[in-house]
């Protein structure tokens, strides 16, 4: 009984062709729902800002789904999936957002959302910069044993180079 479990469990892992696939496909999906709610808050608001993000999503969705048919090409071995595929890209009203994310953009929804997303990125940027920090302090610091470990010339004797490494401030 426990091999026949075992052996049920070796046969559900998705394959990293298949995720590849699960992963194209859902960045079609949403790429096309980013275009169908830009172009609504584009008729909404006449902006062209919103105009240019369909056209956008449009475009990344098209080359997305050329992407997809070159790799499928190279991967004949997958039979029926691509079927499955091709088939739920072609259902446009599962890829259309909920009734709020279509409604007015106006909205307090809407300003919640962006103030969530603006926290989002502030977040992310401030690991960033952490980050950054912490490195360029590694670089500084590696420069500085680097410098105190360089057999520095005699005429450098009293500069402050010499002075400031013999104290040992690290």
């Amino acid at each position: 009984m426990p091999l026949q479990i075992m052996h049920l469990r070796q046969n559900t892992k998705m394959s990293l062709k298949m995720f590849h696939l699960v992963f194209i496909a859902a960045s079609v999906l949403l790429t096309l729902g980013l275009s169908f709610w830009s172009l609504n808050a584009w008729w909404t608001s006449n902006s062209a800002t919103w105009l240019l993000l369909t056209f956008l999503a449009v475009a990344g969705g098209g080359l997305l789904i050329v992407y997809a048919n070159r790799f499928l090409r190279k991967v004949r071995s997958l039979g029926i999936v691509s079927g499955v595929i091709a088939t739920s890209l072609l259902l446009p009203a599962d890829v259309l957002a909920c009734a709020v994310c279509l409604g007015n953009t106006d909205s307090m929804l809407r300003s919640g959302m962006n103030m969530g997303i603006l926290v989002l990125l502030g977040v992310t940027g401030f690991m960033l910069l952490g980050f950054g920090t912490f490195f360029m302090y590694l670089a500084r610091r590696a420069r500085l044993v680097q410098t105190q470990n360089a057999v520095l010339p005699a005429s450098y004797a009293g500069s402050k180079l010499r002075t400031r490494t013999q104290k040992g401030s690290i």
